[in-house]
């Protein structure tokens, strides 16, 4: 350093300014060092010596200037809080701040046309500043420096939550401190200062337990140590204005990125609003139309359903020349139970009936409450043999059924009358299947209940008219 005449004139009036006390100035390198400290004097010999030749006008002069401010800052900053924290620890956290930097420091001078867009990056997200705490760290550790000054130039831009959980074996005040310096540096340094405010009172308050008025005090005190040293270390804070001044200008952002975010919330709010209320009404209108279609004590389809369904069928089974097929299911002797056991156990059978129907059919197969205690299904492109075996496999299931009451047990049964309707040869398709299986219905009930009967509006020359033939199963007409 002593061969260095700049180094030594700026050390020798480091040592000499007001914040060290001395009476006389300090001329002699030496004493500066007694004065100053071993780490401190490196600290300044190492970025006095990276910024001389920097600092004269040029194409990066103003970048390199930017960068070394907020150096500087946060060596004060450092330094101040030291005094507050750590008091025999004020040179180090000095040292610390103000290499802290070293890395964007060290881009500029050996390679300044990457220098403007590694700077843009870091200003776009101080997240960014990852990269040139990395690159620090290296320098510091490659020059030997305290790896305790690596790690808290690493951690400067931790969470709040990362910073309270750090290993216990790192030296916590140095990283704390150097999270604080470095939001302090923001706040004075960048434009945007109001989030940077915001930080500078949470780790604070967290961290170092320093409450709003301690906070603005120490605030206050950094920027004016900075003024006191800016010939010493050239730095320009001719835009910074007063303390009050700067706090305004952090006020006036954080409100307006209050109203932001109120508006924000707001309009978020009311399309959550929107949507849960779109939601509402369609749930409302999805259980309004179900229970517009749906048989409330079988929960089964009810007749105005069937009654619009049924010509959809027809146009479907014309359309692919196929068949429909209608079981017609009737309860055995229900009056009798509704007299005998009351209407209560009357709606018991009704709905374990309904259940039995739903377990043996299909999904395919459309079931639905007809009336009373008459049950319809609607079955696609069957032949006469399927709908017979689906009438008979209902039946059996209805019989297996016990209805245990009160009043005693009740053993339900059901008459089946089966039709198959062609579509295509027949313009009255709906009523001719819906009336060929009420009469079907009837005639099981004729021959002895419990039973089923399967009829055909199928056209003479069908091949399940031929079928309905050869089996014995009668031919309905409508004629």
């Amino acid at each position: 350093m002593q061969f260095d005449p700049a180094v030594t004139a700026k050390l020798l009036r480091a040592a000499s300014s007001v914040g060290m006390g001395v009476a006389q100035p300090v001329t002699d390198l030496r004493r500066a060092l007694n004065i100053l400290g071993i780490k401190k004097v490196t600290s300044l010999a190492l970025c006095f010596s990276l910024c001389e030749g920097s600092m004269t006008p040029g194409p990066f002069s103003k970048l390199y200037r930017k960068v070394w401010l907020r150096a500087v800052v946060q060596a004060q900053a450092s330094g101040d809080l030291a005094a507050m924290i750590a008091p025999g620890r004020q040179a180090e956290f000095f040292s610390a701040g103000l290499l802290s930097e070293i890395g964007p420091l060290a881009i500029l001078k050996t390679r300044p046309n990457e220098f403007p867009e590694f700077l843009a990056g870091e200003e776009a997200d101080p997240t960014n500043y990852a990269s040139g705490s990395e690159l620090s760290a290296a320098i510091l550790a490659h020059w030997q420096m305290p790896e305790s000054f690596s790690e808290a130039v690493r951690n400067r831009w931790r969470s709040l939550e990362e910073l309270t959980h750090l290993p216990v074996e790192s030296d916590l005040l140095l990283s704390h401190a150097a999270a604080l310096s470095a939001a302090t540096a923001e706040y004075f340094c960048q434009p945007q200062k109001g989030m940077a405010l915001v930080r500078i009172h949470e780790l604070a308050d967290v961290l170092f337990g320093l409450k709003q008025d301690a906070v603005q005090s120490f605030v206050e005190r950094v920027q004016g140590h900075v003024m006191e040293n800016c010939d010493l270390l050239e730095t320009d804070i001719s835009t910074w204005g007063q303390p009050s001044e700067i706090l305004a200008v952090a006020m006036e952002q954080l409100s307006q990125l209050a109203v932001t975010t109120l508006e924000s919330t707001i309009e978020q709010g009311l399309a959550q609003q929107v949507n849960q209320e779109n939601q509402r009404l369609r749930r409302r209108v999805e259980d309004l139309l179900h229970r517009s279609i749906t048989d409330v004590l079988t929960r089964l389809f009810n007749r105005a359903h069937f009654d619009d369904q049924l010509p959809q069928w027809i146009r479907n089974a014309r359309g692919c020349q196929g068949t429909v097929g209608l079981l017609f299911l009737d309860l055995d002797r229900f009056k009798s139970i509704n007299d005998t056991h009351g209407h209560a156990v009357g709606d018991m059978v009704l709905k374990q009936v309904a259940s039995a129907v739903k377990r043996t059919t299909r999904e395919s197969d459309f079931v639905a409450r007809y009336g009373g205690e008459e049950l319809v299904i609607l079955v696609a492109n069957p032949t006469i043999g399927s709908l017979q075996g689906l009438g008979e496999r209902i039946r059996a299931e209805v019989a297996s059924e016990l209805v245990t009451t009160a009043t005693g047990v009740v053993r339900p049964t059901v008459s089946v009358g089966g039709s198959i309707v062609d579509p295509v040869h027949s313009l009255e398709a709906a009523s001719e299947l819906v009336h060929s299986a009420d009469q079907a219905m009837y005639l099981a009930k004729r021959n002895g209940r419990n039973r089923v009967e399967v009829w055909s509006v199928l056209p003479h020359g069908h091949q399940e008219s031929a079928v309905a033939e050869e089996m014995g199963w009668p031919m309905f007409s409508s004629n």
